[in-house]
């Protein structure tokens, strides 16, 4: 029995290093087999967002490009989640390159060719969101395009419209007014139009294909533009010489007003009788005399302003 002890416990402990050793064996082939199930994975859903982008085409109207926008908004955080994927598949390799040396070529070329597919899907889901987002740029530009026009058509026609308000001098003083706020207007508009011109250069350059629309758009712009501005210039024309007859006409109903109390003093002046009253009229017509001098530049001003 004694003789029969030690080569039973040599036998166990070598049992003992042989299950160890197929334990790791085992490990090593599940990890192994684990990592090239995880890389076909990845390689497959590479696969299939590559097909959709090769045979995706940038749409021309606005409605479509929001429709493929919302996909690639989708797209992102799916390549955020597979390239976490892709990034434990590299470091079960590593480990395994480590510690098996029969399938290092099958580990390197598995890792490379996943690694090099995802590199060319990046770039060619980056080329594919550079065009989307132009051609929205292009979209974008016409829709502000046909906004700032219509805004200029509608500022015009308000404009156009006071020509039968302003019979009154508070009626003029009231538009004038309105055509100040207005111009405050037409200010942030000059500057929209400034940052229209800029965005056409770039769209021109990008898309020179397109540049003749691009810039035929602009042209429009800049036409509308100008006759907004010759418009309000020439309200502003005409209510500059309505106030100024308006103002003619106040001052001439004052002046109207006072040549007939005046009139009508003189006029009334009796003869004196003693001498105090006659000191009293002499006073009196002295005053008057004055104010008569007194009025006589609002007078010769009155005639030039009524001969223009």
């Amino acid at each position: 029995v004694e003789g029969r002890l030690p080569a039973i416990e040599q036998r166990y402990e070598e049992l003992e290093g042989l299950s160890s050793s197929w334990r790791q064996a085992l490990d090593g082939a599940l990890a192994l087999y684990r990592m090239f199930s995880e890389a076909s994975a990845c390689q497959l859903w590479v696969g299939e967002k590559e097909q959709w982008l090769h045979n995706m085409e940038i749409p021309t109207k606005l409605e479509d490009l929001e429709v493929v926008q919302q996909r690639f908004e989708t797209l992102e955080p799916e390549m955020n989640t597979l390239g976490a994927r892709i990034t434990d598949v590299n470091q079960v390799a590593q480990q395994l390159l480590g510690s098996d040396n029969r399938n290092k070529e099958q580990i390197d070329q598995t890792q490379n060719q996943l690694n090099n597919r995802w590199s060319d899907f990046q770039s060619l889901a980056n080329q594919r969101k550079q065009a989307l987002e132009s051609a929205l740029n292009i979209q974008n530009y016409h829709l502000e395009c046909n906004e700032i026009k219509s805004w200029m058509k509608e500022k015009t026609k308000v404009i156009e419209s006071t020509q039968s308000l302003g019979n009154d001098l508070a009626g003029v003083m009231a538009l004038q007014r309105k055509l100040t706020g207005m111009e405050r207007d037409l200010e942030a508009i000059q500057g929209k139009l400034d940052d229209l011109r800029s965005e056409a250069e770039k769209l021109a350059s990008e898309h020179p294909e397109q540049e003749e629309e691009i810039k035929g758009r602009l042209a429009e712009i800049q036409e509308v533009w100008e006759e907004l501005r010759a418009t309000m210039k020439r309200r502003e024309e005409s209510l500059g010489e309505a106030s100024k007859l308006q103002g003619f006409l106040r001052d001439l109903d004052d002046f109207q007003a006072w040549l007939s109390r005046t009139q009508t003093t003189v006029a009334s002046e009796d003869t004196p009788t003693s001498l105090a009253e006659a000191e009293r009229l002499l006073a009196q017509h002295e005053a008057i005399k004055n104010e008569v001098d007194n009025y006589r530049e609002d007078y010769e001003k009155m005639r030039a302003t009524g001969a223009e």
